[in-house]
């Protein structure tokens, strides 16, 4: 597969984002886009961050705090593929261990009548999703590959968590709401586009 290096410079209210990456020079599965994707969030995370932080409103996330990790973390399909080959790359017995914290999970949400909900089999309004959320979140359970409150696969991680900062204080993240939490604006979200870019391709 051969690659060029491309850049692209954006204008966005306050200012603009400049943006290197390599890109396929053919068509390719979304999932071969994977890392010019990541590349570009993370240049609007760092946009946005910046211009929080001009405006008073300073990121408060910090290395150690797994709250957020407890949440639910929307995935499309080729960042799903990436993390299963990522999991099967795992030496033993790491491989083994994250495994069954997957396992752990789908049997925690089963019990607690969520599974339904999440695998998409009920309405998909914002205010049910939103309810949704919020009572995975109470079951407290963590995500499979957090570490000491700590991501232990944090170059691969998905888009969604790195488009989620934010600013309110660090106690609050340990019950959300939309009261308690203020998350760093975005000029756009590169997972909700790649979602919809990818719904009904196949082959991604």
């Amino acid at each position: 597969m051969e690659f060029r290096r491309l850049t692209v410079e954006l204008a966005l209210p306050g200012g603009r984002v400049g943006v290197e990456m390599e890109v396929p020079t053919q068509e390719v599965p979304m999932q071969a886009l994977l890392p010019a994707l990541r590349t570009t969030a993370d240049a609007f995370v760092a946009y946005a961050a910046g211009q929080s932080a001009a405006g008073g409103k300073p990121v408060s996330c910090a290395k150690g705090c797994g709250a957020c990790c407890r949440q639910l973390v929307p995935v499309a399909e080729a960042e799903a593929r990436r993390l299963a080959a990522v999991v099967e790359g795992l030496p033993e017995p790491r491989r083994s261990a994250v495994r069954s914290r997957f396992a752990e999970a789908v049997e925690r949400v089963q019990a607690a009548g969520l599974l339904p909900a999440l695998e998409g089999r009920t309405d998909r309004l914002v205010a049910k999703s939103r309810d949704t959320g919020l009572a995975y979140f109470a079951l407290g359970i963590p995500c499979p590959f957090l570490e000491d409150e700590s991501c232990s696969i944090y170059a691969e991680r998905p888009i969604a968590c790195r488009e989620y900062l934010v600013t309110s204080p660090p106690a609050a993240c340990s019950s959300p709401s939309r009261e308690t939490i203020a998350s760093v604006p975005l000029p756009t979200r590169v997972w909700a586009a790649m979602a919809r870019e990818e719904k009904g391709v196949a082959g991604t």
